[in-house]
């Protein structure tokens, strides 16, 4: 250990310039001198833990604490002593072995280090309120160690300052020396109060007032401060402080400082010709020195610490003397310079780094408080917050939101009474409180919307799906009305159109439940030639009167549901999420919001109470012939650990089943393997034992000889002899089993990442005592005795709570208490009634059962999620379900769900929904609530700031894994989307955890999932909602599974619909054949199937507006053009549809053209769901109901079976004519990024034919001039130049011309303008937009250059099926061409042959329609000619 001396001088403040670069010491390397002593002035309420954990106590060894247990001579406020010194200095010794903690108030100042801790003081006592307690806890604190600090002796005394992680702005800190009222007081802690007497020590006016100002002068120079933040500490000697202010030596108050540079610099201790001295003599006037002392605490605050021995104060940094010459230069007038000016023009460069905590300035001083008046708001705020329930079916019924408001003003009239804020702030947020639910619906600004409060208003919201928009018009191909539904479809519409921003409004007032008031909702619609995002903007006020606004950004959804981002269209699939709450497995209840998922559980830990474990554990010694409980009856214990879904089982059964399979006991024979039963006896089967045990209510559980033994579900056994039951006695007796000791299995809940006795949690929210009163517990306060198996005794420190066990709810959740005897003994029964004393349970709870250093955070999380963690989203579901709304409710009905063992699947989709769009509200959510969560945490150390990332909620959407590309290749694609589901995404599950047992389909699925998943690495994972799925609401609710009442619809995927005979098939083809219908490219002659389903006439509607415009109702066209048909409808209005010609997704350079044409002509009426515009490649009218049109997917073609070289492996051989027949047209897309300064010329034009060696253009560099007259052997070496002239690389015709671009176009190349223009002139009259992009706008994953556009040019091309190329047969035969043969082959009938094709694979693949639909085909084929010929005969 090194002397003082030497160890100041090397990482001491020696030197003013030390105040620019101040030495920061790595606290964890710091080593304190010899004969130190040091005074560890923590004045918080809590017992802080004194340990090497600390970090500048690292490196410490034989270490004697000092531990005052009374406060010194000089105290204010009221107080009492409330806990026991012993105790706590048992706490603290339990917690570091290592030091000596000497008995209270002993003082042995010997050893190589002296801690005088002043972490215990408060802890010991309870005051009465006081709005300026905080401080008053403080100076009692401070003065004690002050008295401390007079008995000096030649050791150095070290005073441990902690500071905050951000220091106030020194506008505040010269306020707070002067004055200091209650309303700052609630809202600073200890570690500003230091930071505030420092600076009062430092003001000549105010030094008197500070509690340093009772050090007297002749001990500064043995008294040294540890600044300290974390891990990062400076030390600075207070005699040294002192003697640098001018004013203490000559009390004089204002010298003038202004000199030119080099006194400048001599005065902070630098010399430009010699190194500095270490004792710097110049003295500075007061105001400068805090100037200094600002700037090394804000360094502090920010600086890099270094390790004690790589600090060397002899060298200083060049870079000081650069900066401070830079800032002289900078701030220097007239050739004269002020100091104050250039530490001003300093700290005005970290003035981003220092927050403003915008404090209530305007407080009156704190004179006239009523006390009496003062105590009555605080008992009614704590009889509110403990809020007392009479039964378990009230606190259910009970809406947390309700109270919002009677809350919010009950704390704002005691934030006024405790002067805490000022007249001022309470009318203005008063005011603003009153207004806020009144703003207009931001979604509905500039129209004639409604108020914020008709949005809020749940009362209208309608969940149920509308039977009338969902039901399809009769059409005369389908010969089943239940077939006429559009169930996900309507919902998802009817969701996006009623309820969505509902959602999003809810959302965003929920931060009303954490007192903040909404100033001003924002909502900014931005729509470009790429897509439309929303813009909201709120503007929160929290209750001291502070403002904060918060931006995010989120796609603009559709009605249909898709959104358009940087030119890419997305959708969401459906989230097959867990319910609100439900039930995982046996021990496990799970709660689930857009907040998170929360787990409770009994036997949550590995050593918590288990029945099951402890009988195992019971029977096996029964086995052991050296153990005392030895009995020769049992044998063969064997264990099994499992769980058992689906079935209705005795409690004590699935306990015992969870560990044991079998044993023997005597003349039985047990058997808790459930799947095992009907292999007891021979001669049953599992219907069998179904019938015995359904017939008698219980469940068979082992044999007596050649006769069940079963056990009822009040735990007896009873031996079935003659169709009888025989009771033989309950399972205990039977097996002498003695209970006096049996475990009481209790209930956790997982907060964070700690599991919490769930009586802990809701002792906190609701009180203990009454808790037990509403779980109608059998107890007795003051009760003596110790318990046995009917009742047992929960010691407190001044009592003992007898409780009658009722092997129910009570049992589960109060039995939680035997677990924190620990606990109990040092806290008081009444402290566990109400929150405002368990700030001190919470204290000692985590330091006696954790390793965490602070409770905090978990504190914060506590009463976050009593006021946020139910959602308004999650809240509607909640009261669908007839659930609890608020969260002590459903942590008490979590456990009524695990008074037994009892659960269903995982996946049994009745306990789980299919999340929609309601996912972007939830996102919103949980990034607003976690904003402010960070925000509160934050704030218990230091003072922060709200802060929303606005690009965040953005981000998530996107990253989301339910978010996939629309793909428009082929009308099914489209839809299969739209019904697709995934277990996968935010609130959903992690993929890590989906393994067989929970991708497997549930027979509950039947009627909602269908038979189409993936056959790649999401099996199990994706799967898609049949054609009709059991959907009862918009949110996503299932309804209930009725398998007698369901039709093909109901079980079948849309796809599967469309597969005349496909049922005929093996179901792993069907599946193929929903796969296949994704991959269908449109082909030039397509037609309608003689075979069809009915369902053809469905998909139209199904596939929506990007291949159909459906009729929303009854109407009439009013006019038809080239480029739209306007209709009117009977009630909507007016609506106009273009008929565009457009691209589906870009995929390698690749598309296909679709052409949008309309099915009526002006004039005509139509009724709803007639197809008004349609894609004529995949749809055409329907001949029997021409307004309607049908889905075609193929081409009718003659196919001979045989086995030949040419159809081995699944090959198939075509004929030149269905060579051509097949072909289709595509457009490939040839797109260059150009500089908007270039010139572009010999522009192809749309229409024109290219051949691969064709050039598409030409572009110049901007040195060359647009008007250069080139000959044409200078265009031919130009054209030659593959990155000026790219070359189309195709044969085709082009058929369109794009241009984006991310600049004004008038700063452009002329040529670039006028292609810009000619561009723009174009996507305007299709899209309404031009191609101006934003920054996000991409080209193949590369963001598009600054001033520079992209040009692509489309081009279409013919292709004709060959060799290699693929096709299906059928519904799902898929096939390779293996020949395009050029020669005739006809039947016997003369019916020419179109492809020959392997009857062994048709029957390899167990697939019977392609022989359905082939001989059918033919008969129909058949018939037409013969009706024709007798026709035309």
């Amino acid at each position: 250990m090194a002397n003082f001396d030497s160890l100041y001088k090397k990482v001491g403040i020696t030197k003013l310039v030390h105040f620019l670069t101040p030495p920061i010491i790595k606290s964890d390397t710091f080593l304190f001198p010899d004969k130190s002593i040091l005074y560890w002035f923590k004045p918080t309420d809590g017992l802080e833990s004194l340990s090497r954990k600390v970090p500048y106590l690292t490196r410490t060894n034989k270490v004697n604490v000092v531990t005052p247990t009374r406060y010194g001579s000089n105290t204010q406020g009221s107080y009492k002593l409330e806990n026991d010194d012993k105790d706590a200095l048992k706490m603290l010794q339990r917690e570091e072995k290592k030091y000596k903690f000497l008995p209270a108030n002993v003082i042995e100042n010997k050893g190589d280090l002296v801690i005088y801790n002043y972490g215990m003081l408060n802890y010991l006592y309870s005051y009465k309120a006081d709005p300026m307690l905080n401080k008053i806890k403080y100076d009692n604190v401070a003065h004690r160690m002050l008295d401390d600090l007079k008995s000096m002796n030649d050791y150095n005394r070290f005073i441990l300052m902690d500071l905050p992680n951000r220091i106030l702005s020194m506008g505040e800190l010269d306020t707070f020396v002067n004055k200091l009222t209650a309303g700052h007081i609630n809202k600073l802690d200890y570690k500003y109060f230091n930071l505030i007497e420092l600076w009062k020590w430092l003001t000549p006016s105010t030094k008197h007032t500070s509690i340093l100002n009772r050090i007297a002068n002749n001990k500064l120079g043995k008294t040294t401060l540890l600044l300290s933040i974390e891990n990062r500490m400076i030390i600075v000697n207070l005699d040294y402080l002192y003697t640098i202010v001018e004013e203490y030596s000559n009390n004089a108050y204002s010298v003038n400082t202004e000199s030119i540079i080099n006194e400048f610099l001599s005065s902070i201790g630098y010399n430009v010709n010699q190194e500095a001295s270490s004792y710097v003599k110049v003295k500075l006037k007061a105001e400068i020195t805090r100037y200094l002392l600002y700037i090394m605490l804000f360094k502090l605050t920010t600086g890099k610490p270094l390790d004690l021995n790589r600090i060397d104060n002899d060298s200083i940094k060049e870079d000081t003397l650069r900066n401070v010459m830079r800032l002289a230069k900078k701030v220097e007038k007239d050739n004269k310079l002020s100091m104050k000016d250039i530490l001003d023009e300093y700290i005005k460069e970290t003035d981003e780094n220092v927050i403003d905590l915008d404090l209530d300035t305007e407080i009156e001083e704190t004179t006239d408080i009523d006390f009496a008046k003062l105590e009555a708001q605080e008992a009614a705020m704590i009889a509110r917050t403990n809020k007392v329930f009479e039964s378990i079916e009230e606190l259910k019924k009970y809406n947390y939101n309700d109270d919002i408001k009677f809350k919010t003003l009950q704390e704002l009239e005691y934030l006024l009474s405790t002067k805490a804020i000022s007249k001022a702030t309470y009318d203005s947020y008063l005011a603003a409180f009153n207004k806020q639910n009144q703003l207009q619906n931001p979604y509905m600004l500039g129209k004639d919307g409604g108020s914020i409060e008709e949005a809020l208003d749940s009362s209208f919201d309608n969940f149920e799906i509308n039977d009338i928009d969902a039901t399809i018009t009769s059409n005369v191909l389908v010969f089943d009305e239940s077939v006429n539904k559009n169930i996900a479809a309507t919902a998802e519409r009817q969701y996006l159109k009623e309820q969505f921003r509902k959602d999003i409004i809810r959302v965003v007032y929920s931060l009303q439940n954490l007192n903040n008031i909404i100033l001003n909702y924002d909502v900014k619609e931005h729509f470009d030639i790429t897509g439309g995002t929303e813009e909201h903007s709120i503007e929160i006020m929290n209750l001291s009167g502070k403002k904060t606004t918060l931006k995010f950004d989120i796609p603009y959804i559709e009605e249909d549901g898709t959104f358009q981002l940087n030119n890419v269209t997305y959708s969401l699939r459906k989230l097959r999420s867990e319910k609100p709450i439900r039930k995982l497995d046996g021990t496990t209840a799970l709660l689930n919001s857009y907040y998170g998922k929360i787990f409770v559980g009994k036997a949550y830990e590995s050593n918590d109470s288990n029945v099951g474990k402890w009988i195992y554990k019971y029977l096996r010694n029964k086995e052991d012939e050296k153990n005392k409980r030895y009995d020769k009856k049992c044998s063969s214990v064997i264990g099994l650990e499992t769980s058992i879904p689906d079935a209705n089982l005795p409690i004590l059964y699935a306990q015992i089943a969870s560990n044991v399979k079998s044993f023997d006991y005597g003349i039985y024979y047990f058997n808790f393997n459930y799947h095992e039963r009907d292999r007891l006896l021979p001669g049953y089967n599992i219907d069998d034992i179904t019938k015995i045990e359904k017939k008698f209510n219980g469940v068979i559980v082992g044999t007596m000889y050649v006769d069940f033994l079963l056990m009822d579900f009040s735990n007896n056994i009873h031996v079935i002899k003659n169709d009888k039951l025989e009771l033989i006695g309950d399972f205990y007796s039977i097996v002498n089993i003695d209970t006096t000791n049996i475990p009481i299995e209790f209930v956790r809940i997982g907060v964070l990442k700690e599991a919490f006795p769930i009586v802990m949690i809701l002792s906190y929210y609701l009180g203990l005592e009454n808790l037990l009163k509403l779980l109608g517990t059998n107890y007795v306060i003051g009760a003596k005795g110790r318990g046995d198996n009917t009742q047992y005794a929960v010691k407190f420190k001044d009592t003992t709570l007898m409780v009658t066990r009722d092997n129910g709810l009570s049992d589960l959740i109060v039995s939680g208490l035997l677990t924190l005897n620990k606990l109990l003994k040092d806290c008081e029964f009444k402290s566990f009634n109400n929150k405002s004393s368990f700030n001190l349970i919470w204290y000692k709870y985590f330091n006696l059962y954790t390793n965490l250093t602070s409770n905090v955070k978990y504190v914060n999380e506590f009463n976050i999620l009593e006021s946020m963690y139910i959602d308004p989203m999650t809240s509607s579901l909640l009261k669908q379900l007839g659930e609890p709304n608020n969260f002590p409710g459903l942590l008490v009905r979590a456990c009524e769900l695990l008074l037994d063992n009892n659960f269903r699947h995982p996946n049994n989709i009745n306990d789980m929904i299919l999340k929609g769009y309601e996912r972007v509200a939830g996102i919103i959510y949980k990034t607003l609530v976690y904003a402010y969560k960070d925000y509160e945490n934050a704030s218990a150390f230091s003072k922060a700031r709200i802060t929303l990332d606005r690009y965040a909620i953005m981000q998530k959407i996107m990253s989301d894994n339910s978010k996939i590309t629309v793909d428009d290749l082929n009308p099914i694609a489209l839809i299969k989307q739209k019904e697709d589901t995934t277990y996968l995404g935010d609130g959903g599950r992690n993929k890590d955890g989906m393994v067989k047992r929970t991708r497997e389909l549930n027979t509950t699925d039947i009627g909602t999932i269908s038979e189409a998943t993936k056959d790649s690495g999401s099996v199990g994972i994706t799967a898609y909602m049949t054609a009709n799925p059991n959907l009862k609401s918009i949110n996503g609710l299932v309804g209930d599974n009725k398998t007698a009442e369901l039709k093909w619809e109901n079980m079948l995927s849309t796809p599967g619909m469309l597969t005349p005979f496909g049922i005929t098939d093996d179901a792993k083809r069907l599946n193929f054949a929903s796969i296949m219908s994704s991959h269908i490219v449109p082909i030039d002659n397509m037609t309608v199937s003689r075979i069809l389903t009915g369902y053809e006439t469905i998909v139209p509607i199904k596939a929506g507006g990007r291949f159909v415009t459906v009729a929303e109702e009854d109407g009439q066209v009013t006019k038809v053009t080239k480029s739209a048909i306007t209709v009117q409808y009977k009630t909507k209005g007016e609506r106009t549809y273009r008929l565009l010609t457009w691209t589906s997704k870009e995929e390698a350079g690749t598309c296909y053209t679709h052409e949008m044409v309309p099915n009526f002509k002006e004039g005509d009426y139509f009724i709803k769901d007639d197809s008004i515009v349609y894609d004529k490649l995949f749809f055409e009218p329907c001949v029997f109901n021409p307004r309607r049109v049908l889905y075609k997917q193929g081409t009718m073609i003659n196919v001979m079976l045989s086995e030949d070289p040419q159809t081995w492996n699944d090959s198939i051989a075509i004929s030149t004519e269905l060579h051509t027949r097949l072909g289709t047209t595509l457009t490939k897309v040839k797109s260059h990024v150009i500089d908007k300064n270039d010139n572009v010329i010999n522009l192809i034009q749309i229409g024109a034919k290219v051949e691969p060696n064709d050039t598409l253009y030409t572009t110049l560099s901007s040195d060359i001039p647009l008007d250069s007259d080139f000959d044409p052997k200078a265009l031919g070496i130009l054209n030659d130049l593959a990155v000026t002239s790219p070359k189309a690389k195709v044969k085709g015709t082009v058929s369109k011309i794009v241009v984006y671009y991310n600049f004004d176009p008038k700063t452009a190349s002329e040529s670039i303008q006028k292609l810009i223009a000619y561009s723009d002139k174009i996507l305007m009259k299709n899209y309404g937009y031009p191609g101006k992009v934003g920054p996000g706008y991409s080209i193949q994953g590369k963001l598009l250059e600054a001033n520079s556009i992209e040009l692509k040019v489309y081009i279409d091309i013919k292709e004709q099926m060959g060799t290699g190329d693929k096709c299906i047969v059928g519904n799902q035969l898929k096939c390779t061409v293996g020949e395009v043969f050029d020669y005739d082959m006809t039947t016997e009938s003369g019916d020419k042959i179109d492809a020959v094709f392997s009857n062994l694979s048709i029957s390899a693949r167990i697939v019977n329609s392609p022989n359905l639909i082939g001989t059918t085909a033919t008969l129909l084929k058949k018939i037409e000619d013969n009706v024709l010929k007798m026709y035309f005969g």
